[in-house]
């Protein structure tokens, strides 16, 4: 008779343990609604634009408030103000430089994807193979008629991948995907890690967990605590009923083999 329960329970355990595991979150982007990043605490000036209490003005020749309006969906709220020829938003920094002798400045995004790469002891590598799922990430960008190499820059690295997420360099920006997607070819797979609020200790300290929400083994519910623990028991119960029942055939001595 404990031969069936014992089957049962030690189906059961590993059904619950199944379910708890399955249950863990995969991993996304965290929304990039100005709320999810620390607001801040300007009053609203001239004609520019206003985001996450920010002012992003037209300084002289520097257009961040005309790019900004082209270029929010990419950039993200903003989470400094203007400083000199910068200013920094949640997935990027833009900056005023000269481009000629004859004083005309141009904006462009700053190399947080290389300061990234830099700051966690890694090195370049030029010429590498993108995963489909990055390349289909990329081509997106084209098809909307936009020059990838402003947004993403150079690819600085392959896919670098951890245990629960894979990450591609480029010079302005790190893409984030699960290692399970690399081959996939829908875009949407790929996330942008906010290098941005990163850089700013602020912004940082005060954005929930690294801004991005990934996969993780730990248990984040009380529901999946609960059956962690009940298919540790059913499994522990089962083989305890499974070892009693062959000590009783077997006359009390343990056989094996």
């Amino acid at each position: 008779m404990k031969t069936p329960v014992a089957i049962f329970s030690l189906v059961a355990g590993a059904a619950l343990l199944g379910t708890a595991t399955f249950g863990c979150q995969e991993a996304r982007q965290l929304d990039a609604a100005p709320g999810r990043f620390p607001p801040g605490s300007e009053e609203r000036i001239g004609a520019g634009e206003f985001a996450n209490g920010y002012n992003v003005l037209d300084l002289g020749p520097c257009r961040f408030a005309q790019t900004y309006r082209n270029e929010a969906l990419l950039l993200g709220p903003p989470v400094t103000g203007t400083a000199g020829a910068r200013q920094t938003f949640a997935y990027g920094r833009l900056e005023c430089h000269p481009v000629d002798g004859r004083g005309d400045v141009e904006v462009t995004r700053s190399s947080l994807g290389l300061a990234q790469l830099l700051a966690e002891g890694r090195r370049p590598i030029t010429g590498v193979e993108l995963p489909p799922v990055v390349q289909a990430y990329l081509a997106t960008f084209v098809e909307g008629g936009l020059d990838p190499d402003r947004y993403v820059g150079r690819p600085l690295s392959g896919a670098v991948c951890g245990q629960d997420r894979c990450r591609t360099f480029f010079d302005k920006q790190v893409l984030s995907y699960s290692p399970r997607d690399q081959g996939s070819s829908t875009p949407d797979r790929v996330v942008a890690e906010p290098l941005g609020c990163w850089s700013v200790p602020a912004c940082r300290r005060g954005l929930p967990g690294e801004g991005l929400m990934t996969r993780t083994t730990r248990l984040s519910q009380p529901w999946l605590a609960l059956l962690w623990g009940a298919g540790g028991l059913l499994l522990l119960g089962g083989a305890v009923l499974i070892l009693v029942s062959r000590r009783r055939v077997f006359g009390g001595s343990f056989i094996t083999g």
